[in-house]
């Protein structure tokens, strides 16, 4: 699962979005917990992430009539090797080879130290050729 994190800087005298800092975590549901009713059926469990690749780019450069004037450098510190957290979804079972699934993550840590802890919505189609 690759997780993305844009964020926005506020610049002098005008206003600036940049950043694009892509985390890509391992991830693994240790266990499952399902709860079926007829077509509808619950999830939830543990959540266990893994930090193998970050890329990130967080420089802005401020031009003035092509020749550069300033930059600003933006530094949020190491992402955090382990995340765990839970995970919980709901699933609809359209035909019997067709399902909709709904769902999310809530971690226990923050990614960075200074931001909040992440959330993650989820929705996804299946479709099993073989029933």
């Amino acid at each position: 699962m690759q997780i993305r994190y844009d964020y926005t800087t506020s610049m002098p005298h005008n206003n600036t979005e940049y950043g694009d800092t892509r985390l890509t975590y391992l991830t693994s549901r240790p266990l499952n917990l399902t709860r079926s009713f007829q077509r509808f059926s619950l999830q939830a469990g543990p959540v266990l992430n893994y930090l193998i690749d970050k890329k990130d780019n967080n420089t802005v450069v401020i031009y003035n009539n092509g020749e550069p004037t300033g930059a600003y450098f933006e530094q949020k510190g190491s992402a955090k090797k382990f995340l765990a957290g839970v995970h919980l979804n709901a699933r609809y079972a359209v035909t019997k080879r067709l399902e909709i699934m709904l769902g999310g993550q809530y971690f226990m840590s923050a990614t960075y130290k200074e931001q909040g802890k992440p959330r993650q919505v989820q929705l996804g189609v299946s479709y099993t050729l073989k029933h």
